[in-house]
């Protein structure tokens, strides 16, 4: 394999020497890239190329964490618009996605079937590592899955994500307020929810109670992952960001915090 700066045999460029070319090709490719797979053409790429394949297309692209965010909430603004793509994916994208996935963005989010990231992001094949679970909560399973994403797939960013009217958090207000019980499996999920709802206020409405529990849930998420080694490794290191977000099913919009 032979990289920008030495000679190649094949076609014999050298970074010095025939640097406009080089450009032009790598922009030849990026353009295609980039046409294939959606994302904006901004000032935000990294690449690794390689001489022995400099004419075909660019190997490998990665995605900032603030890059990442800014196509988040891009997507979601089309998905508002009703201007979201959802597009069919060709046969050649998915020849390529079969030789690896490097996707930009990590995302623990609920499993309730009116919040899929995917659409409400309006993301295409290969672009989000989605883990869903009731509620968005934290277990072994989930942070094994997280794990993986951060150490084999180097996704720079990772959200959490919440939803308005979400019923493991309601089930688990209930839990604090109430001492109501669930099923045996489902009270383990509640379990891991009621710790996150310490400064919940008994003395506002329902409604009130609900809008803040989900936030402060997606917040009991996030801290628990900053409490992992890993997580305060990045965060002394600054190689990965982490945001909360909270999907209205009213309206379609996601905020993040």
């Amino acid at each position: 394999m032979w990289v920008l700066g030495r000679t190649c045999p094949r076609c014999r460029l050298t970074r010095q020497r025939d640097k406009s070319l080089i450009e032009k090709l790598l922009l030849r490719d990026l353009t295609n890239y980039l046409s294939e797979f959606r994302i904006e053409l901004q000032p935000l790429l990294r690449y690794r190329y390689s001489c022995d394949d400099v004419s075909s297309r660019l190997e490998k692209m990665l995605i900032s964490a603030e890059q990442g965010l800014r196509q988040l909430i891009a997507g979601n603004k089309r998905f508002v618009a009703g201007k979201a793509r959802f597009p069919t994916v060709c046969k050649e994208t998915l020849a390529a996605l079969a030789k690896g996935q490097q996707p930009y963005a990590t995302i623990l989010g609920c499993a309730d079937s009116r919040v899929p990231p995917e659409l409400i992001f309006d993301a295409n094949f290969g672009e989000l590592f989605i883990i869903r679970v009731a509620g968005n909560v934290i277990s072994p399973e989930v942070m094994g899955s997280i794990q993986y994403a951060g150490s084999h797939l180097h996704t720079p960013l990772f959200v959490i994500l919440g939803h308005e009217g979400c019923g493991a958090v309601k089930a688990a207000i209930e839990c604090k307020l109430n001492g109501a019980k669930q099923h045996s499996r489902i009270q383990i999920l509640v379990n891991n929810i009621v710790p996150g709802l310490s400064e919940l206020d008994p003395n506002v409405s329902h409604e009130q109670q609900l809008a803040w529990s989900v936030e402060a849930n997606v917040r009991w998420s996030m801290h628990q992952l900053l409490e992992t080694p890993e997580g305060k490794q990045a965060a002394r290191e600054g190689r990965k960001k982490l945001v909360g977000a909270v999907f209205e099913i009213n309206s379609g919009g996601v905020r993040f915090f």
